[in-house]
C-alpha cells in the first residue's frame, strides 16, 4: 500500500488503485492503470474500512473494483474466498489535512513458510517484491521491528545488506514498545543507543494502539496523547528521556518529521539529477514517438497506399542511380563488384600455349595479356587447358581438306578459339544469381521501411511476394539474353567476327612478333647473352639510321628471323586466338553486365509498383465477387499470377484498404508512449514547482 500525506489545512482521503502488473504473467503493464475507489472520505474513521474493501477489490481482479465498494466482512474464511493471496498491484491513500508532506509504502511482511504448499511461490515472490522497492538508491527503508520478536532474526537486515548502500538508507523502528517484558527493556535500550546493529540513520521508538483502544475506536488526537503520556512516565525509558538526541526519537510525530525533513533533503540534493534524467527522458519518448508512423485514420488509408507504393519506386530508381543516401551508393558498389568479379573470371580463361622447339625437347609457355591488359589477379582454379603446339598441330591437320600448302583452314583457328571460351557461360550466370539475390536483399529493405509498419495485416508480405515475382520474371529476361550473348559469341555455332579491326590487327601483329621472339630466345639459349645482348643493340642502333626503322624493339628485331617451316601455320593461329579473345571477351564482359543492369534491375524497379497495383486490383475484384472477405489475401499469390482479374479499382475496395489498417502493435506502442510523455511532462511540472 502506498500512502501520500500531503499538508493542508482541511482533512481528507481518497483511496486509489494501481494496477502496474499483470496478475496472471506478472509483467508489468505498458501503460499504469489508476482508478478511484469510491467517494472521497471525510471521517478518518471510515479509512480502515475503505482500505480493506479495496485490498479486496486488487486480489480479484476478475470482477469490477465498484463491486467492493460496499463489501460486507462476514466470514471467517474471507481470505479463502479471493482469487489471490497476492499481487503487485496496489492500493494507494491520499491524505491531506497533514503538517507534513511524505510518500510512504507499507511493503508486506516477509514470510519464510507457508501453510499451504500451494502458495509456497509466495515466499520468494513476495521478497522480490519487497527487494524492487528498497533496491532503488534514493529510498528510505523504514524497519518496523516488534519490540515482542527477538531483533536477532529479523530478515530486513539481511536484505537490506543485499542492496547497494541499503544499511545506510535504513531507519530503524522499535513498536510495541509498551509491550516489552519485565527486565529485557536494556537490551532495547541498547539498540536505540547505537550499541547493537547500528544503522546509519539509528532508532526510533513508537508506542502502538492497544486492540481494546482500537475497538474503542479512539481517534487520532487521542492516540497521540496516550502515546506522548507513555513515554513521558514510563521508567524503563528515563535514560532515553535524559538524552537530548534520543528524547527527539519517540513518537510517531516525531518519526514523521523526520522522516518528512529527510525527504526533503534527498529531494533538493537530487533535484538537478531528477530533472535533467526527467528532460534526457522526455527527449527520447519525444525522439521515440516521432519516429512512429503516423495514425492512419480509415478515410486516409487509400491516401496512405498510394504514397506508400510511389515511395517504394521512387526509392527503388533512387537504388540504381546511386542517388538519395548513402546506402544507396554501397549498394551500386557491390553490384559493380559482381561485375568486376564476372569479368576477372571470363578474363581468366585467356589463352595459354606451350611453345616446343622443333629441334629440342625443351619448352617455352607463351602466356597471353600483360598486367596492363586486365585489372586484378586471376580467379583460382579457373584456367582452361593450356594447349601445346603439338596439339596446335593436331587440330590443323584435323581440320584440313583442300587447302594449298602454306594456307591454314578457317575452322582449325574456330576450333582452337572455341577451347578458351567454354566457361563463359558458367561466369555470366553465378553473376546474374549474385545479381538477383543483391537485388531481392535491398529491395527487402525498402519494402521494410515503407510497409514494415502494416506486418500483421500481410501487406507487408504482400508487396515482398510481389516484388520477388517480378524479379523471379525478370531474371528469366536476362538469362535468356546471356545464353543468346553466348551463342552468339561461340565460334561452334558461328565464325568468329569483329568490326574492331585496327584493335584486333593491332594485337594480332603484337603477340605474333612476342611469339617469334620468344622462340628466337629459346633456340639461341646457348650463345653467350651478354655477347648477345650487346650484338642485338649493335644491330637496333644500325638500323635506327635507316628511314623506316626506328623505333624498332629487341622483340620486333628477333621476330624478323625466319620461322621454322614447322611451325609456321601454328603461330599465327595461336597469335590470332589471343588477340580475338582481348577483342570478344572484353565485348562479353561489358554486353552481360548491360543486360544484366537493364532486365534485371531497370526493368524490376519500373515494374514493381505496377505489379503490386494490378494484385491489389485482382484481390479487389474477387472480394467484389463475393470470392474474398477477410481471409488471407497471400493465397492469390499461389499461382503466381498476380494480373488475372486486374480491372477493379482497389481505392474502394474495404479488403484492400484493411490492409492499411493502423498496426495494433505500433498503436499499443504509441499509447503507452505517449502515456510516458504525459507522465513525464507532469512530472516535470511538479519538479519545477518544488524548486
Amino acid at each position: 500500500m502506498e500512502v501520500m500525506l500531503i499538508a493542508s489545512d482541511r482533512w481528507s482521503c481518497t483511496v486509489r488503485i494501481r494496477r502496474e502488473y499483470d496478475d496472471d504473467k506478472g509483467d508489468k503493464h505498458d501503460q499504469v492503470k489508476e482508478e478511484t475507489f469510491g467517494k472521497v472520505l471525510a471521517n478518518p474513521e471510515d479509512v480502515e474500512l475503505a482500505i480493506r474493501r479495496a485490498q479486496k477489490a486488487v486480489l480479484n481482479p476478475g470482477k469490477p473494483a465498484k463491486d467492493f465498494l460496499t463489501y460486507n466482512f462476514d466470514s471467517k474464511e474471507e481470505a479463502a474466498s479471493n482469487e489471490l493471496q497476492f499481487s503487485r498491484n496496489l492500493v494507494v491513500l491520499e491524505v491531506r489535512g497533514m503538517p507534513y508532506n511524505l510518500t510512504l509504502i507499507d511493503l508486506p511482511g516477509i514470510i519464510n513458510s507457508t501453510e499451504n504448499e500451494d502458495d509456497t511461490h509466495l515466499i520468494q515472490l513476495i521478497r522480490k517484491v519487497v527487494k524492487s522497492y528498497i533496491s532503488k538508491p534514493h529510498t528510505i527503508i523504514v524497519a518496523a521491528i516488534s519490540c515482542k520478536n527477538d531483533i536477532d532474526n529479523q530478515t530486513v537486515f539481511a536484505l537490506a545488506n543485499e542492496v547497494k548502500e541499503g544499511k545506510q538508507r535504513t531507519l530503524g523502528v522499535l513498536t510495541k514498545v509498551d509491550q516489552i517484558e519485565e527486565g529485557c527493556h536494556d537490551g532495547w535500550l541498547g539498540v536505540m543507543q547505537g550499541e547493537k546493529f547500528p544503522l546509519e540513520l539509528g532508532y526510533y521508538m513508537v508506542r502502538n494502539s492497544t486492540k481494546v483502544e482500537l475497538d474503542e475506536h479512539i481517534g487520532a488526537e487521542e492516540a497521540t496523547w496516550r502515546e506522548k503520556t507513555f513515554f513521558e512516565e514510563s521508567t524503563a525509558l528515563q535514560p532515553l528521556r535524559d538524552n537530548k538526541n534520543l528524547s527527539q526519537r519517540l513518537g510517531v510525530p516525531s518519526l514523521i518529521k523526520m522522516l518528512s525533513d529527510i525527504l526533503v533533503q534527498k529531494v533538493k540534493q537530487q533535484l538537478p539529477d531528477m530533472k535533467q534524467s526527467v528532460d534526457e527522458q522526455l527527449k527520447k519518448t519525444r525522439t521515440e514517438l516521432a519516429e512512429l508512423p503516423p495514425v492512419v485514420q480509415e478515410k486516409e488509408r487509400a491516401d496512405v497506399l498510394q504514397q506508400a507504393l510511389r515511395s517504394l519506386d521512387r526509392d527503388a530508381k533512387l537504388l540504381l542511380n546511386a542517388q538519395g543516401c548513402l546506402s544507396s551508393k554501397h549498394f551500386v558498389q557491390r553490384w559493380h563488384a559482381i561485375y568486376e568479379g564476372m569479368a576477372r573470371r571470363v578474363f581468366s580463361t585467356r589463352p595459354r600455349f606451350i611453345l616446343l622447339d622443333a629441334d629440342a625437347s625443351g619448352m617455352v609457355e607463351a602466356s597471353y595479356g600483360d598486367s596492363k591488359d586486365f585489372d586484378g589477379d586471376d580467379e583460382e582454379g579457373s584456367f582452361p587447358a593450356k594447349l601445346t603446339l603439338g596439339q596446335v598441330k593436331d587440330i590443323v591437320a584435323k581440320e584440313r581438306s583442300y587447302e594449298l600448302p602454306k594456307f591454314t583452314p578457317y575452322t582449325a583457328l574456330q576450333s582452337v578459339i572455341q577451347h578458351f571460351q567454354g566457361m563463359w557461360n558458367e561466369h555470366a550466370f553465378q553473376c546474374l544469381d549474385k545479381s538477383a539475390e543483391l537485388l531481392k536483399t535491398e529491395l527487402n529493405i525498402i519494402i521494410v521501411k515503407h510497409f514494415g509498419r502494416f506486418r500483421d495485416s500481410h501487406l507487408e508480405s504482400i508487396v515482398r511476394l510481389c516484388m520477388e515475382d517480378v524479379v523471379d520474371q525478370q531474371y528469366s529476361e536476362a538469362r535468356k539474353q546471356i545464353t543468346l550473348l553466348i551463342e552468339m559469341e561461340s565460334t561452334e555455332r558461328q565464325p568468329p567476327f569483329t568490326l574492331n579491326r585496327h584493335y584486333f590487327e593491332e594485337s594480332h601483329c603484337r603477340i605474333l612478333e612476342r611469339m617469334k621472339a620468344e622462340m628466337c630466345k629459346y633456340q639461341m639459349r646457348g650463345v653467350d647473352q651478354q655477347v648477345l645482348r650487346q650484338d642485338v643493340a649493335n644491330a637496333l642502333a644500325a638500323l635506327a639510321r635507316i628511314p623506316g626503322f626506328q623505333g624498332m624493339t629487341q622483340d620486333q628485331l628477333l621476330a624478323l628471323k625466319p620461322c621454322n617451316p614447322d611451325v609456321g601455320e601454328e603461330l599465327p593461329i595461336m597469335a590470332a586466338t589471343m588477340a580475338y579473345f582481348k577483342v570478344s571477351s572484353k565485348r562479353y564482359v561489358d554486353y552481360v553486365a548491360l543486360s544484366i543492369t537493364r532486365l534485371l534491375y531497370v526493368r524490376v524497379a519500373e515494374s514493381i509498383e505496377g505489379h503490386v497495383d494490378r494484385y491489389l486490383k485482382r484481390l479487389s475484384a474477387e472480394a467484389a465477387a463475393g470470392k474474398r472477405e477477410s481471409a488471407n489475401p497471400l493465397l492469390l499469390m499461389k499461382d503466381g499470377q498476380a494480373d488475372a482479374g486486374a480491372s477493379r479499382q482497389w481505392q474502394d475496395s474495404e479488403v484492400v484498404l484493411s490492409l492499411v489498417a493502423d498496426d495494433p502493435k505500433i498503436a499499443k506502442q504509441r499509447g503507452s508512449l505517449q502515456a510516458k510523455l504525459e507522465s513525464l511532462q507532469a512530472t516535470r511540472s511538479v519538479l519545477s514547482r518544488f524548486a
